[in-house]
């Protein structure tokens, strides 16, 4: 429309121009060239703007995906029956699920504390295996009689330097 409206502008004062004797001589070829111009214009912003609506869609959609991925992540790992516990750089529980929860001995808040403050013997595991990643790894309890647990470990982020994800398995399950 705007196009349109511009063009019928621009012929209208050509037009007027000639009628007015205020021109030398027309120049219609010129004015329909921007006429064009204003259309060819329109038209790739018309384009742009439906790709940027596609844009934001797929962006809005994915977003929600992620947030689905995200909510089926923490069930999954909630209804782990192996314990799960994330720590970061500086050996703070970011993750800890409820069956890691239950194996460690029920500790008071221990996300976003320290691990050794949560389990200081799993703490003490987490260090042996940052020393040597290949050495085997004794089951262990933490706390006095508790279950026999045994700890996985891998590294988070490159040469595990954003931290570990613990996964502990009741070695009598095993």
């Amino acid at each position: 429309l705007f196009a349109a409206l511009a063009t019928l502008g621009v012929m209208t004062e050509q037009l007027y121009g000639q009628l007015a004797g205020t021109f030398a001589r027309t120049a219609y070829t010129h004015a329909g060239l921007l006429g064009t111009s204003f259309f060819a214009l329109a038209l790739l912003a018309h384009q742009l703007s439906q790709r940027l609506q596609r844009s934001e869609q797929l962006a809005h959609q994915r977003g929600f995906d992620l947030a689905n991925l995200a909510e089926l992540n923490e069930y999954v790992i909630q209804h782990l029956q192996a314990g799960v516990v994330v720590v970061d750089e500086n050996e703070r529980v970011r993750l800890m699920n409820d069956s890691a929860w239950y194996l460690l001995g029920m500790p008071e808040g221990a996300r976003g504390r320290a691990l050794i403050e949560s389990s200081p013997v799993l703490a003490a595991q987490l260090a042996g295996w940052r020393a040597d990643r290949r050495a085997q790894r004794p089951s262990f309890r933490a706390v006095t009689g508790g279950r026999d647990l045994r700890a996985d470990f891998t590294p988070l982020g490159e040469q595990g330097s954003r931290g570990a994800l613990i996964f502990l398995e009741d070695t009598a399950l095993v």
